[in-house]
């Protein structure tokens, strides 16, 4: 089902190998010819997405902050009432504290009801 086969050797070439004894040494090739106004108008069109990306990136980051801002506003005015939440359970909870200690005097230290 499976068969071995046998690939030839990739040959690429190093410019760092050192040349076996008598080995004609290969020459580089020319260069080729580049097209510079090809490249320009290539990055002119980059330039011109990334530019419109950068704008919408832009209001987009202002829309998120101004979102942002609405929630911490938000966030403020919740935790103000639930200061003034606890504010007033703190002072129903002393008033309670207060009558406690009022009807224990009354009682007297032992615990048991005082005659009188």
């Amino acid at each position: 089902m499976l068969a071995r086969v046998a690939f030839p050797r990739i040959q690429t070439f190093d410019s760092s190998r050192t040349p076996q004894r008598d080995e004609q040494v290969a020459a580089p090739r020319a260069l080729a010819a580049v097209d510079l106004s090809t490249i320009a108008a290539a990055l002119a069109e980059v330039e011109g997405s990334v530019a419109d990306r950068g704008a919408d990136s832009a209001a987009f980051g202002r829309r998120q902050d101004s979102d942002l801002q609405q929630r911490l506003k938000r966030q403020d005015r919740e935790l103000a009432a639930a200061r003034i939440r606890v504010a007033d359970m703190e002072a129903e909870v002393a008033r309670m504290q207060a009558q406690l200690d009022q009807a224990e005097g009354r009682r007297g230290v032992s615990g048991a009801p005082t005659s009188g």
